[in-house]
């Protein structure tokens, strides 16, 4: 197994994630996860990208090319954090269509009392 398989294995179970939550919260393709995982594939650069976003981490350490996580430092300010419960939700919400999202989103202004 490579390098960049092996790093993206180890950061995703420090995490504690599945296959299928890293790939919805880094937008990339289950299947193309799963091959990247096993060493079957290798991402493009903007899915490489997404994930180094995803992970905090450098492209150079995705790749193997260095061991330090290259200091990236993404800064969010606590209100804008996403909670796991909300970052599924926003997930499965991604997936609808235009008109499933309308439903739902008047379910969720009817419940918040907001109109």
């Amino acid at each position: 197994m490579d390098k960049f398989s092996t790093n993206i294995r180890e950061l995703r179970k420090e995490k504690g994630l599945k296959q299928r939550e890293v790939a919805n919260f880094a937008n990339v393709p289950y299947s193309s996860y799963c091959k990247w995982e096993q060493g079957l594939r290798e991402p493009t650069h903007h899915y490489l990208i997404n994930l180094a976003n995803f992970y905090q981490v450098s492209t150079d350490f995705l790749l193997g090319r260095t061991d330090d996580l290259g200091n990236v430092i993404v800064n969010i300010s606590p209100e804008l954090a996403l909670t796991k419960n909300e970052r599924t939700l926003l997930a499965h919400f991604k997936k609808l269509t235009d008109i499933e999202k309308n439903l739902i989103l008047k379910q969720i202004f009817a419940l918040s009392g907001n109109k």
